[in-house]
C-alpha cells in the first residue's frame, strides 16, 4: 500500500494522523461499532505498526504488529506480530 492510498484509506474511515506520526484509530473502530452491514458479533483485527492512540474495542478483537513494536497501551484482546 502506498502512503497515498494509506492516507485514503484513513481519511474514508475517519482516522487521522497527529503530527508526531501516529494514527488516530478511534474514529475506524466507532464507525465499525456503529455500522448497520457489519455483522454485529463479528470480530475486529486491528492492523497497526504500533503508533496508534489507545483504543477502546467493545467487541472481540485482536492486534497484528509488526514483530519489535509495541502498542501504547496494554492490549485486551490477542496480539500477533509479523517480521
Amino acid at each position: 500500500m502506498t502512503s497515498r492510498t494509506a492516507c485514503s484509506w484513513t481519511r474514508r474511515i475517519g482516522a487521522y494522523a497527529l503530527p508526531e506520526g501516529s494514527i488516530v484509530l478511534q474514529p475506524g473502530i466507532d464507525l465499525l461499532h456503529r455500522a448497520e452491514d457489519f455483522p454485529p458479533g463479528a470480530p475486529v483485527l486491528v492492523i497497526t505498526d504500533g503508533w496508534c492512540d489507545v483504543l477502546r474495542v467493545r467487541r472481540e478483537h485482536a492486534y497484528l504488529i509488526p514483530q519489535g513494536a509495541r502498542l501504547p497501551f496494554t492490549a485486551r484482546g490477542p496480539v500477533f506480530r509479523v517480521r
